[in-house]
């Protein structure tokens, strides 16, 4: 503002010479402070950029590394599911063998019962058989025995009669 004054000063006492000198030194002057003006808001936006590229670097790490965090965690819970299922499925089969041998026991356990009972209805038919048959026998021999008895007795009877209305023989 000085060389501005002292120009004007100049150029009012008519000295062109110093009046042109120290407008061109306060041009030069606020030339100068312009630039420091511009270097400094160059410096400042400048700053200021680089600081949001940093806060944007940052926030594409942070969001890199929660995605990051998604996938791991989303992984783990995978491969928790997929060993829990490895687990039921585990515990299933054992549970189904067991069931099964127990079955097949069982089963066994039928056959043998069914066959002792098919042994013992064939035994008591056998015996039944042998029963009928005995009393079959018993019933031929008592009708037979008694009709043969019978015919036996009055065999008797006849040859009893007839020695007796027979001459006694000579000896």
């Amino acid at each position: 503002k000085i060389s501005a004054l002292l120009a004007y000063s100049y150029a009012a006492l008519h000295d062109l010479e110093n009046s042109e000198k120290y407008a061109a030194l306060h041009d030069s002057i606020q030339e100068h402070i312009l630039n420091e003006k511009v270097f400094s808001n160059i410096e400042v936006m400048q700053a200021k950029l680089k600081q949001e590229k940093l806060q944007t670097l940052n926030a594409i790490q942070m969001q890199q590394l929660q995605q990051r965090r998604f996938w791991i965690i989303l992984l783990l819970m995978a491969m928790l599911l997929v060993a829990t299922a490895g687990v039921f499925y585990y515990v299933i089969s054992k549970r189904n063998t067991a069931v099964l041998k127990t079955s097949n026991a069982l089963q066994q356990q039928q056959i043998q019962s069914l066959e002792q009972q098919k042994k013992i209805e064939a035994t008591d038919a056998i015996i039944k058989g042998q029963e009928k048959e005995r009393a079959r026998l018993a019933k031929d021999l008592h009708d037979g025995l008694g009709g043969m008895l019978s015919s036996v007795k009055y065999a008797f009877i006849n040859f009893k009669v007839s020695a007796a209305l027979m001459p006694p023989a000579a000896t």
